[in-house]
């Protein structure tokens, strides 16, 4: 490690090892902030050790249920399962080994499925150092150490040149690398490479086998467009989007049909946010508005349906500002955004733990773990989404990305913001975080809601995710909602 250290080597983000004694001391003795992740195929195999031989095959299985978790709650459910079966009691040793490596098993669930494919072992690493090992077999001696260094110095070369299949989903993987720690929130990794580096490059994929501890030292940024500050006001320090000046001067109730464009639109605006069911925000008076008025009166203020006074008119602004004030607070971080998204969530009606759970897992998912929001096809350049979305450039963006230019005339006509000149407005937070809970609770996605799967009387995980795309991906939502329910 000191010799990495002083061959250029200024941080470490991520070290994959397969368990010698020390090693994980001595790298983070050099490097304090590395990610020590221990090789999954190694732990498996060492564990097998307690197992007779008859049995190999079937503990094996009962394993694999622990490595193929979808985060870590869901795996130390798995291990305790195993540990309380049958397998478990007979080898109790295997539970006892993998609790004690458990801090070094974490990091890999950090990680999106496709990522942990690459990083659950180091048999990459070990294929190349089998290929230097038979190099220095096939000679009996060299006469010089220098002599060693280059016939390894060739065949290094000649393996390089080998590395023309690129590995399974590289491209997918390579995006998300930089967006994951398990010491860090996701955003540090980014700031130290920028911080230590001063420059960013695109990693290759022969980067990663060069040493025995896979180094991310770059990190490709992704294009932030900060919402315009028009139009908001402030609020004990936070961001409020949904004004309403021109209602606010009424003084007596007034007929509904009566008020004037700017009125009836931040009426339409402030019962959009709060999800009644509004199909356009366009300061036109109309069946819906009249409607989607009669429906919010019945809920919180009683007295005739046709009426626009100062007291109702304040209940909803107050309900707006509400959950406008959730969408400024800013976020640093996984934790910071799941917060974020539950607060959200209950303002708007959504306060049972399946549906939260639900909205978590999904955010995660669209995310590809990162909690951040992300573009249609992240790991590509505008270039091939140009050429091969025909939506474009309305694709989507955001925690669960919109798509098509009605979409983004919507929520831009309700948040008020000019979404359809600037689409990636749609990639700042608040933005995100109001669409994809907003969706969710009015079907804005499919014309599904959520409550339509998750109520009272039912919990319907997999057939939620026809809330946003049909049926891809249910299960594996499922589960990471399952893992949500443990934890909230």
């Amino acid at each position: 490690m000191n010799e990495l250290r002083s061959r250029g080597v200024e941080d470490v983000l991520l070290a994959v090892v397969d368990g010698p004694q020390g090693f994980r001391e001595a790298i983070l003795a050099v490097f304090p902030e590395a990610t020590v992740q221990t090789c999954i195929v190694h732990l498996l195999r060492h564990r097998l050790d307690f197992v007779s031989f008859k049995d190999r095959k079937l503990v094996a299985a009962a394993l694999k249920v622990i490595n193929r978790a979808v985060d870590s709650v869901v795996a130390e459910a798995a291990l305790t399962a195993f540990e309380a079966g049958p397998w478990g009691r007979n080898y109790a040793a295997i539970g006892q080994s993998w609790r004690r490596a458990w801090g070094e098993v974490v990091p890999f669930y950090t990680f999106h499925v496709d990522v942990g494919r690459l990083l659950y072992t180091t048999n990459a690493i070990e294929a190349l150092n089998a290929k230097l090992r038979r190099a220095v077999r096939a000679r009996d001696r060299f006469l010089t150490d220098e002599a060693a260094l280059k016939l390894l110095f060739l065949v290094l070369n000649r393996a390089e040149k080998e590395w023309i299949t690129p590995l399974r989903e590289w491209a997918i993987d390579k995006a998300q690398l930089p967006f994951f720690s398990a010491n860090a929130s996701p955003g540090q990794w980014p700031d130290r490479v920028v911080q230590q580096t001063g420059h960013t490059r695109n990693l290759r994929q022969s980067e990663l086998l060069h040493c025995r501890v896979f180094c991310y030292g770059y990190y490709q940024p992704m294009n932030r467009v900060p919402v315009p500050c028009g139009g908001m006001r402030s609020h004990t320090g936070t961001t409020t989007m949904f004004e309403m000046p021109n209602l606010l001067t009424l003084s007596s109730p007034t007929p509904l049909d009566t008020l004037d464009s700017d009125q009836l639109t931040e009426l339409q605006r402030g019962l959009s946010v709060l999800g009644y069911p509004i199909s356009l925000v366009d300061g036109l008076y109309g069946p819906n508005t009249k409607n989607a008025w009669a429906e919010f009166k019945t809920d919180v203020f009683p007295g005739n349906p046709t009426l626009v006074g100062p007291e109702s008119v304040k209940i909803l602004d107050t309900k707006a500002s509400d959950i406008s004030k959730n969408l400024g607070i800013p976020t640093t971080n996984e934790s910071s955004t799941i917060a974020a998204v539950i607060r959200q969530c209950r303002l708007v009606g959504l306060d049972l733990k399946t549906q939260i759970s639900y909205v978590l897992a999904t955010t995660k998912w669209e995310t590809a773990q990162t909690f951040r929001p992300v573009k249609e096809a992240f790991w590509k350049d505008e270039a091939w989404r140009k050429a091969n979305l025909h939506y474009y450039p309305y694709y989507g963006r955001g925690y669960v990305q919109i798509t098509w230019k009605r979409n983004y005339e919507k929520y831009g006509k309700i948040l008020g913001l000019d979404l359809v000149n600037n689409p990636d407005l749609a990639l700042n937070h608040p933005v995100a975080l109001f669409i994809v809970v907003h969706g969710f609770q009015t079907g804005g996605f499919t014309g599904r809601k959520i409550s339509d799967y998750i109520n009272a009387g039912q919990t319907n995980f997999i057939d939620a995710r026809r809330c946003i795309n049909g049926t891809d991906r249910a299960a594996e939502i499922a589960a990471l909602a399952q893992g949500y329910m443990t934890t909230l």
